[in-house]
């Protein structure tokens, strides 16, 4: 209960406080599998036993905890690695990058009967905790003969992290630009790929072989279709900016392609500060995850 362990912080002689580690390792076994231990930071080199769970004793130095007012802790854990233990783990589960660690505190007190003699804990049949603080893999430092030693991150400091079929990068929309999917953008050609704007005054639809164009005509062509006909990515406009009858696939002096520079600014080019007020933008970028120094 949350209660109780407050209550024995107050103490004027607590119990021993410890820490216990877990790595989430679900994401490559597929199943509900977790890596628990402790790094016996009060000498204690026995497996510990909490709500359950067994916590085998390993080696380890975690620093860096501590929150601030500007950003996020970003924990260091360094494994002991004289016996290659770690460097096998990290050949088979990928490095650990971008697994969940999870740090639980409590005391001696609030631990699980099997660590007592006869089976039976005579402080407390509480087993409270203080709130689990969960953090991901973010970097492997260092991996030699002796340690192994990573940095940790919040889960909310996201760039360069990986969430299911998506990269997780601050200025970069990874929507396909026309899809119904994600940008959902239809209107007349807007800008070239760095956000130069076009001139596209005449919709003369479909590319035809057999016309001719003129500054300010733009046409679409149609992108690969499946065997039964159905169009498998948005149709590409062309914008003409000189007098052609050439494809705009061969013709790139007389025709710019409508493109999406992938930014924000391209994304507020199409859809203007109304949408962006009222409703948000359909960025597929996670702006909110960029770095500032305060």
């Amino acid at each position: 209960m949350e209660i109780n362990i407050h209550k024995e912080i107050l103490e004027l002689e607590p119990s021993t406080l410890i820490s216990l580690y877990s790595i989430d390792l679900s994401s490559k076994t597929g199943s509900n599998d977790f890596y628990r231990f402790h790094g016996g930071e009060n000498g204690y080199q026995q497996s510990i036993f909490f709500n359950g769970d067994t916590y085998q004793y390993y080696p380890i130095r975690a620093e860096g905890f501590v929150y601030d007012e500007s950003k996020p802790p970003r924990p260091k854990i360094i494994f002991d690695n004289t016996d290659s233990f770690m460097s096998l783990k990290l050949k088979y589960f990928d490095n650990f990058l971008g697994y969940r660690f999870t740090r639980l505190r409590t005391f001696v007190k609030f631990l699980d009967d099997a660590n007592f003699p006869n089976s039976r804990n005579p402080h407390s049949t509480d087993r409270s905790s203080f709130p689990e603080e969960e953090y991901v893999f973010n970097k492997k430092v260092t991996e030699n003969n002796s340690v192994v030693e990573f940095e940790l991150s919040s889960p909310l400091d996201l760039e360069y992290s990986n969430v299911p079929a998506r990269d997780v990068i601050y200025n970069a929309c990874r929507w396909c630009y026309r899809s119904t999917i994600g940008c959902g953008y239809s209107d007349d050609p807007v800008a070239d790929k760095k956000n130069n704007e076009l001139t596209a005054t005449n919709d003369r639809g479909m590319f035809s072989d057999s016309a001719s164009y003129n500054a300010g005509d733009f046409v679409y062509m149609n992108s690969k279709d499946d065997a039964g006909g159905e169009e498998l990515y948005p149709r590409k406009y062309y914008v003409c900016v000189g007098a052609t009858s050439e494809s705009p696939l061969s013709d790139k002096e007389n025709w710019i392609e409508d493109e999406c520079s992938r930014d924000i600014n391209g994304c507020r080019l199409r859809f203007g500060s109304s949408v962006e007020k009222t409703s948000g933008l359909p960025f597929g970028g996670f702006p909110g995850t960029e770095e500032f120094d305060f």
